[in-house]
């Protein structure tokens, strides 16, 4: 690999060569037989996806999930002028299908199967984002782990988490799902946190110069480093401290790396590595007021453990989106990610809230820039801030049941001058 290009940080790659720059951004870097294109998405999911080119023909890894990037991405691979023979597809499936051909293992077609992970979140996007969002796509060839001969490159393929890792290693390059130095890692159980440090010793072992992930731009092989040391930092913190919000408060003030991004995975991964202990609480109403503060967090965050532990799977909701309900925490947040898509900034901040037995009354503050498409309405660049009330009813478990808005839609199209 061109030694000048070992060095470049991630945000330096975009200068190496700007290809292009549509909805999507395209950068190159040069590699042993040919030349690695990456595309950053910028979609509403922050998805990089890749193109590996060689003097006969187009090797795709992954493809952008939303109809409008896959366009731009097509078009951009037939500007090349070679056919694209393949299209690896490890995790993200959506989209693929219209790039070329594609190719899966055995453990990714069967996560793509009614109720796998890669279905059920195919599913629950389609559902936030609606047409946008592209389906499942139809697997052309099924193949094993091991040596891929591929369009002129030389991959080798290795089973990870439910989807599968790709090598080059004639360019010392190695594609996994998640990774980014800067971000915080969704680690679930112990057994998740070793099973990522074993992978950056494996990346050091195989003497990768470079990290491909696929919610993030390519990063050098000294992002390993860094990786590990928060991964055993976070080891260490599981071992030691008492609850989840010691853990949080300890990774973010943390200086060896600061500030990192995907907060909400560091969320979801204080959840669910410090579950919920069992508080006895003087009453049903200081409970339900408990419960609602997590709540908050909830869906500020997208936390689909939260969701989880909080709302009961048989909740019913309606919005003007579906025409039918979406139940439980899936179905919930799936209508918050419908606010963040066309309000990326949005947040709500629990002013008061009145408990009495089962039911919370709830004011909230609800804030954000109409920067994105809500409801057929284009960006207005407008700002929201409202006042809205909910009335919430819990199960006598402690779980969500019912969510009635007092004004609810009205407060947030009427600063947008489509309501009165």
């Amino acid at each position: 690999m061109n030694a000048t290009l070992k060095t470049l940080t991630a945000t330096a790659l975009l200068t190496v060569s700007q290809a292009f720059a549509g909805t999507i951004n395209v950068s190159t870097i040069e590699i042993p037989e040919g030349t690695l294109h990456v595309c950053d998405t910028r979609d509403p999911l922050g998805d990089t996806c890749y193109a590996f080119e060689s003097k006969d023909a187009i090797v795709g890894l992954e493809a952008p999930s939303f109809a409008e990037g896959v366009a731009e991405w097509k078009a951009y691979l037939a500007s090349l002028k070679k056919p694209v023979v393949g299209v690896l597809v490890p995790h993200h499936v959506s989209g693929a299908d219209q790039i070329g051909p594609t190719l899966a293992t055995e453990r990714t077609i069967a996560a793509m199967q009614k109720g796998g992970p890669i279905a059920n979140l195919v599913d629950g996007f389609r559902t936030t984002f609606g047409e946008a969002f592209l389906p499942l796509p139809k697997i052309d060839r099924v193949i094993p782990e091991g040596t891929l001969e591929l369009g002129g490159f030389t991959f080798v393929i290795r089973n990870e988490g439910y989807g599968f890792a790709v090598d080059l290693p004639a360019a010392k390059l190695s594609a996994t799902h998640l990774f980014g130095a800067d971000c915080h890692s969704l680690l679930l159980t112990p057994e998740m946190i070793d099973g990522a440090i074993a992978q950056c010793d494996a990346f050091e072992a195989m003497g990768v110069e470079w990290i491909l992930s696929t919610h993030h731009l390519p990063e050098t092989s000294a992002a390993i480093d860094v990786k590990r040391d928060y991964l055993k930092r976070v080891k260490e913190l599981v071992q030691t401290d008492p609850d989840g919000e010691a853990f949080i408060a300890a990774l973010k003030e943390d200086p060896r790396w600061l500030p990192l991004k995907a907060e909400n995975y560091l969320i979801m991964s204080a959840n669910a590595l410090f579950p919920r202990q069992n508080v006895t609480y003087a009453t049903k109403e200081a409970r339900n007021r408990a419960l609602m503060r997590r709540f908050e967090r909830m869906i500020n965050t997208c936390d689909d453990a939260l969701g989880v532990e909080l709302v009961d799977p048989t909740a019913p909701f309606t919005t003007p989106v579906s025409e039918v309900p979406l139940y439980g925490g899936e179905g919930f947040l799936s209508v918050t990610r419908m606010m963040r898509a066309g309000f990326s900034d949005v947040q709500w901040k629990l002013v008061d809230m009145v408990a009495e037995g089962n039911v919370v009354a709830v004011q909230w503050r609800l804030t954000g820039t109409h920067d994105g498409e809500f409801m057929g309405v284009s960006a207005t660049g407008k700002k929201i801030d409202a006042c809205v009330m909910n009335f919430y009813t819990f199960t006598e478990e402690g779980k969500i049941c019912k969510d009635v808005a007092a004004e609810g839609l009205v407060a947030i199209l009427r600063p947008l001058g489509l309501a009165r």
